[in-house]
Parts: C-alpha cells; sequence; structure tokens
C-alpha cells in the first residue's frame, strides 16, 4: 500500500476538484495514493473514496482501507457520520446528508499554490 506524505515546499501538482456536500462546495486537490494522515501540516485535512459497486466512486470518508480510489486534500475538516456518505448515482437526485457529488474543475496546483489561493478567497 502507497502513502504519499505531504510537503508545503513540494512542486508536486494535484489535479482540483470540488466535493459538493450538504449545498456547500468545498475545494480540493486529489491524490491518488493515499494520503499519510501524519504528514498533513496544521491546517489541512484529507478524506478519502473508495470503489463503488455500481458507479466508479462510492464511499466517501476519513480514511479508506480497502477498494481505496482517491484522497482529496481540503483545508476544511469535514464531520462525516460514521458509515461516511455516498456519491450521488443520478443527476436528477438530490443532496441530502447521506450523500456527496464530486466535480473535477480542470486545474492542477502544488500544495502551497492550492492553500495560498484559498486564504486569497476568503472574506475577512
Amino acid at each position: 500500500m502507497a502513502v504519499k506524505k505531504l510537503n508545503l515546499q513540494s512542486q508536486e501538482k494535484f489535479e482540483t476538484v470540488e466535493l459538493i456536500f450538504k449545498d456547500k462546495k468545498i475545494p480540493g486537490l486529489v491524490s491518488n495514493l493515499r494520503i499519510d494522515r501524519s504528514s498533513l501540516p496544521e491546517g489541512i485535512y484529507a478524506v478519502g473514496i473508495r470503489e463503488g459497486d455500481e458507479v466508479f466512486y462510492g464511499q466517501l470518508n476519513n480514511y479508506i482501507w480497502v477498494n481505496h480510489i482517491i484522497d482529496i486534500i481540503l483545508l476544511e475538516q469535514l464531520e462525516l457520520p460514521e458509515d461516511g456518505l455516498y456519491l450521488i448515482e443520478d443527476e436528477n437526485e438530490k443532496l441530502t446528508d447521506e450523500n456527496y457529488d464530486i466535480n473535477y474543475t480542470g486545474g492542477f496546483l502544488s500544495l502551497a499554490e492550492f492553500v495560498q489561493e484559498q486564504k486569497g478567497n476568503q472574506n475577512p
């Protein structure tokens, strides 16, 4: 099992996404490897997504052990139910407290660029 340590000084680029969760869009970065949670700098969090049964993405939870697909790096700690959340399978389905959606935004940023961009987007 490959585990990635995060470093703010790294120039590695990650694909940008938005997690849509409880009527809120949360920006994040995608890592195809599991993130070593002990290496997360202060104020940076990660959640994982496992493979779904009928769709590619399945359960979103704080840490995924089995059938891991991606981890998502966030600047906001999510309060997830013990069983996690499940991907909306139908575009007509509404968000509830039990599901999420993911949107790839087409960008690539290093961790430092992401932190700087998000801090610049925060309201004073």
